[in-house]
């Protein structure tokens, strides 16, 4: 009996050590996402409240990484996983999800994790959303259009879930999570050449006004 209670357990630490983990891909409006300088709306409110939809995906790193540099940060992987703002202004929801298998992703793992957001207007995709980054400020150069973008803090010391361990859980108010963060507006800036056809159309209209008194 003894023999077959040591297997059982040693089969059930197995399972929990090479099962996929899991975490809370979710936020509260304890520790909402922001955006600033919404079109037709205040210049800062709680993501949602004027309307729009947004995505987010995890990345996820060694527990020893503490900092993003961004979205090509070697130290940092997209997980695969996405969620959505929700009903609730601020909140945004991808529900209980499962780690991509893989053994840093174990049940009982710990790891840093963030989120990067967007609005959907540039993306309904991380892969469309990134291209539009990276073909404006990523390349240093111009967005084709008007969209929002920002990422969380770094939540450290996550513990995955799995078995009677529960998900992980990176978006909230306790000192390890990360908190509060904002989606800022970033705009088209036109080029050089387009301010020097309009400042050559106005000069244009203004000798023609002239001639025409």
């Amino acid at each position: 009996m003894k023999k077959l209670l040591t297997l059982v357990a040693l089969i059930g630490t197995a399972s929990m050590t090479f099962g996929q983990g899991t975490i809370n891909f979710f936020n509260t409006a304890k520790a909402p996402v922001r955006t600033n300088s919404v079109v037709g709306g205040p210049t800062t409110g709680l993501m949602g409240t004027t309307g729009g939809s947004y995505y987010f995906a995890l990345f996820s790193a060694p527990s020893t990484v503490t900092t993003f540099t961004g979205i090509h940060d070697p130290n940092w992987t997209y997980s695969g996983l996405s969620a959505s703002n929700s009903p609730t202004a601020g909140v945004f929801s991808g529900g209980t999800v499962a780690f991509p298998t893989a053994p840093q992703y174990a049940a009982g793992s710990t790891l840093s994790i963030l989120a990067v957001g967007w609005s959907a207007n540039v993306g309904t995709d991380y892969a469309s959303a990134a291209l539009w980054y990276d073909t404006g400020l990523g390349g240093g150069q111009t967005v084709a259009t008007t969209g929002w973008w920002g990422q969380s803090a770094v939540a450290t010391s996550i513990v995955l879930g799995g078995g009677a361990v529960p998900a992980g859980t990176a978006f909230g108010t306790l000192a390890n999570q990360a908190g509060t963060f904002t989606l800022g507006r970033i705009d088209p800036v036109p080029e050089p050449g387009t301010f020097a056809l309009a400042g050559l159309g106005a000069a244009a209209l203004l000798i023609f006004r002239r001639r025409k008194q």
